[in-house]
């Protein structure tokens, strides 16, 4: 092995690291052929697979010769890898960059690389009776009998750092990280009994967030703005929400202009829901959700549920 060195691909529609590893060899005695792998965080967490790439510097044609005694130049071999990255995986990131005095970011590159290996010699000739040097013997049987070459593999470990400098001009720019957020909602528990009505509100508002993030990843934006019902059904009782935000520290009047915000935020939604007009029997024309529709919609729901869930979650008494 030589070195590793990552790049965001240039190229890749979603947040991509693009690595190139390097392995020296001899092909006298074994070709790298294959290299699979996983990329993980310092601390061990598994951010993505390694993928190679069909482009003309994975495509090698290699010849392998008998092993002999003689002193042959080592060659190179590059892999250009990908690991694409998920919006959990760049939290990740970020996370352990944070806790990094330096702000950088190590990658540790865990590879199991596939090698073909001869399985005969030349034999030396040196000796008397021995055959003129040049000669293939079969010398290693494989598990079918005498044979030619194996297929062989072996773990190799690679370490990449990002540098902080590097992470704030290459990577977060072509990663967008700050243009999108990324929320992780808590569980909310019910504190030893059943479910309150809200509880089961909230329960069936993150079931929507999945199915709004499918319909945002898959650019159906209608779809996503329907999917917010269940959403908007924790603002039906503004009543329960209340003591929620007092108990966490709110004051009276702080609680009622949230609620009253939220509600704004969410009167936007409704209006892609609502077959009449309000007060009437009239039907309404259509409204057909465009993308930054649903994106004000998912990401306003997120934030909703968000919140509630985690001053419910100290409510109850349960850690976040």
């Amino acid at each position: 092995m030589v070195d590793t060195q990552v790049i965001p691909a240039p190229d890749s529609a979603d947040p991509t690291f693009r690595f190139t590893h390097t392995i020296r060899y001899q092909y006298r005695y074994q070709v790298p052929v294959r290299l699979t792998g996983q990329v993980r965080t310092s601390h061990g967490r598994i951010l993505g697979d390694l993928v190679e790439l069909a482009t003309p510097e994975n495509m090698s044609k290699q010849g392998i010769l008998p092993r002999s005694m003689q002193n042959e130049p080592l060659q190179d071999r590059p892999f250009i890898l990908d690991c694409r990255l998920s919006p959990k995986a760049i939290e990740a990131i970020i996370e352990e960059r944070e806790q990094n005095p330096k702000k950088d970011i190590q990658l540790i590159l865990q590879m199991a690389v596939q090698y073909l290996a001869p399985s005969f010699r030349l034999a030396s000739g040196d000796q008397a009776g021995q055959r003129p040097s040049g000669d293939a013997v079969l010398a290693e049987p494989t598990m079918w009998g005498p044979g030619l070459g194996e297929i062989r593999s072996e773990v190799a470990t690679a370490t990449v750092t990002i540098y902080a400098s590097q992470w704030s001009s290459e990577f977060a720019p072509a990663f967008g990280v700050g243009r999108y957020l990324v929320v992780e909602l808590p569980e909310v528990t019910s504190g030893g009994q059943g479910q309150s009505p809200t509880q089961r509100r909230i329960s069936a508002a993150s079931e929507a967030i999945v199915q709004m993030q499918g319909d945002i990843n898959a650019g159906h934006w209608s779809e996503c703005v329907e999917h917010s019902r269940a959403v908007l059904e924790l603002l039906r009782s503004p009543d329960e929400l209340k003591p929620i935000l007092l108990e966490d520290g709110l004051s009276d009047e702080a609680a009622d202009d949230m609620l009253k915000s939220m509600k704004s935020a969410f009167d936007f939604a409704s209006k892609f829901l609502k077959k009449t007009a309000r007060g009437s029997a009239q039907l309404n024309p259509a409204l057909v959700a465009k993308k930054e529709d649903a994106y004000y919609v998912y990401s306003t729901s997120v934030a909703l549920v968000n919140l509630v869930a985690r001053k419910l979650t100290r409510a109850n008494g349960s850690p976040e």
